[in-house]
């Protein structure tokens, strides 16, 4: 890794710096020269400043005699920044403290494209590992590097530069209540986190209270939470972060609802009443499959209310209904639980996960299912015969896997390849039932009947469960905890 650099660039006439150009112009015109021969790597980067500011800025032709390879950048308007501050357009120049006018082994220079933390950056150059062709890479620990050389790091600024900057410093993250990463491909419509953006101010202006995260004009966010200032403004900064000062946001999310199963929720940050900032540093979450969760609710058969499941595996009393044993979460941040079914005495019943295995709680005893996917989350659904004995598991496809004492017993609803049933009930003869899929529809099996529904949602996998009150009549659920009757 390095370059060779002479102290010979293109111009020797010395001219004002002026800064009404921006200084990320400087990068910008250096990665149109990519794959071109640059020559040297210091005469490519003052090139690049002399285009960018149309002439206005030029450095000098020979180091030795026009204040080396520090001197120089100040003499021609450039300012300093540090490592941390460094932002699109900055220049980097290595140089030897004892010697500034002459070059050493090591010495190079690149036009900052991006700073990525740490040290390191995304750079645009010429001469890079000795060739004269313009390059753009990563250049990895420059302070570590210039050090092994017994060098110096320079970085130099010319241009305007925005006072309202940021970089992110690191990836967001999305955390769970126990601190764990939200499995963002399988959160579910109302699961709880909080939302981690750790950011650098890389402007020249100090930041306060006014500044603050958003959700871009025109947009709306699937995010949204209770805990935040309004619909659009998350978080805002909390005493003062001085440029080049680190900071981290930190703010509740709420998973939406959304019509297709996914959304990405743009975010900023805007000096309120002031500026917004650059658009190119604002970031996003990405959120999938938010309404194939595994919610599920089991009515009782002898008394009001019943039991809610979360898709962690929580069982919830909800209308009356007491509390039973082993109801807990099963698998905390974990979004796996797809079925709940009570026994006929209402004191126990089963929690499906979606790789088909059963989990008693209450009074139920342990029982095995026939059917089972290690690693593939396509379980959907359970139901369970009035003898307690035996029952019936719905695949995602909409097959039914009888397991205990059930007989084996086909369906009108099945969808080769296609990922849509969301639920099934068995009525009181244990002869035969119906299939939920994820629009609503009811699809019989066995000895049923066709049955109408209330509500459907054609195009839109928002139905999660259903329940009968009778062999004709009962309730599907949908994903933001709707009831919707059915039959007669």
């Amino acid at each position: 890794m390095g370059a060779t650099c002479v102290s010979t660039v293109v111009d020797a006439t010395r001219a004002e710096a002026i800064t009404n150009f921006p200084t990320a112009t400087i990068a910008q015109d250096g990665l149109a020269n990519v794959g071109q021969y640059g020559g040297e790597c210091i005469a490519f980067a003052f090139n690049m400043i002399q285009q960018a500011s149309g002439g206005t800025v030029t450095l000098p032709g020979t180091m030795a005699a026009n204040g080396g390879y520090y001197q120089s950048y100040p003499s021609a308007g450039g300012v300093s920044v540090s490592v941390a501050a460094a932002q699109e357009g900055d220049v980097i120049q290595l140089y030897n403290p004892r010697d500034q006018k002459n070059y050493y082994n090591g010495m190079h220079t690149a036009i900052i494209v991006s700073n990525l933390g740490g040290g390191s950056f995304d750079v645009v150059d010429s001469n890079w590992n000795w060739t004269t062709t313009v390059k753009h890479h990563t250049w990895s620990n420059v302070p570590g590097y210039a050090a092994g050389f017994g060098l110096n790091v320079g970085i130099w600024q010319f241009g305007a530069t925005n006072p309202f900057s940021y970089r992110l410093n690191g990836a967001p993250q999305v955390l769970s209540p126990s601190g764990n990463a939200v499995d963002l491909s399988h959160a579910w419509a109302g699961e709880r986190a909080t939302m981690v953006v750790n950011v650098i101010n890389t402007g020249t202006s100090a930041w306060d209270s006014n500044v603050r995260v958003a959700v871009p004009d025109g947009s709306t966010s699937d995010l949204t939470d209770p805990g935040w200032f309004n619909s659009r403004r998350p978080a805002a900064v909390t005493g003062t972060v001085a440029p080049g000062q680190a900071y981290r946001f930190t703010f509740p999310v709420t998973i939406g609802l959304n019509p297709a199963n996914s959304f990405v929720d743009q975010f900023n940050l805007v000096d309120e009443g002031v500026a917004w900032f650059p658009s190119a540093s604002g970031f996003s979450v990405a959120v999938t499959d938010n309404n194939i969760g595994g919610f599920g609710v089991a009515m009782r058969h002898h008394g009001p209310g019943g039991y809610s499941l979360a898709p962690d595996g929580t069982v919830t009393a909800f209308g009356g209904a007491p509390a039973l044993a082993n109801t807990s979460s099963m698998w905390p941040d974990w979004d796996i639980a797809r079925g709940i079914v009570l026994r006929s005495d209402d004191l126990g019943g089963y929690v499906l996960d979606g790789w088909g295995g059963l989990h008693q709680f209450g009074n139920a005893p342990a029982m095995s299912a026939t059917a089972y996917w290690s690693g593939w989350d396509i379980a959907r659904g359970i139901v369970l015969r009035s003898d307690n004995l035996g029952g019936y598991v719905l695949d995602g496809w909409g097959g039914l896997h009888q397991f205990g004492n059930a007989p084996a017993m086909s369906g009108t609803g099945y969808w080769s390849g296609w990922d849509i049933a969301r639920g099934i009930v068995l009525r009181s003869d244990n002869l035969g039932g119906y299939v939920l899929d994820g629009w609503g529809g009811l699809h019989q099996f066995g000895n049923a009947a066709p049955i109408s529904v209330n509500a459907y949602w054609s195009g839109w996998d928002i139905a999660k469960a259903v329940s009968l009150a009778t062999d004709t009549s009962g309730v599907v659920l949908d994903g933001a905890g709707g009831a919707h009757s059915f039959g007669s």
